[in-house]
C-alpha cells in the first residue's frame, strides 16, 4: 500500500515549501509597502503609532507577552499524571 495516498496536506514536504514561500512572500510585499505608505499618527503628528515598523513591533511584543503568559499558565495548572485516579 502506497504511504503518501494517506499524508495530509501538510504532510507533503513541497507544500510546506511552496507555503513558507508564500509566506514569506507575502510578508516581503507588505514590509516594502511600509515604505510607501504615509503614516500619519491617530493622537497627534508625532505620537508613536505613526512611526515606522510600529504596528509590526507591537504585534510581535503582544505576542511574546500572550506566549509568556501561556507558559506561565500552563505551569501553575499542571497537576500530577495520575491526580484524577
Amino acid at each position: 500500500m502506497n504511504n503518501k495516498s494517506n499524508l495530509g496536506f501538510f504532510d507533503n514536504l513541497s507544500n510546506k515549501k511552496l507555503l513558507w514561500k508564500i509566506l514569506l512572500g507575502f510578508g516581503f510585499v507588505l514590509f516594502i509597502s511600509e515604505f510607501f505608505v504615509e503614516r500619519y499618527g491617530y493622537f497627534g503628528e508625532d505620537s508613536l503609532d505613526g512611526l515606522f515598523g510600529f504596528y509590526p513591533i507591537l504585534g510581535l511584543l503582544v505576542t511574546i507577552i500572550i506566549v509568556t503568559l501561556v507558559n506561565i499558565l500552563g505551569k501553575l495548572l499542571l497537576v500530577e499524571e495520575n491526580f484524577y485516579d
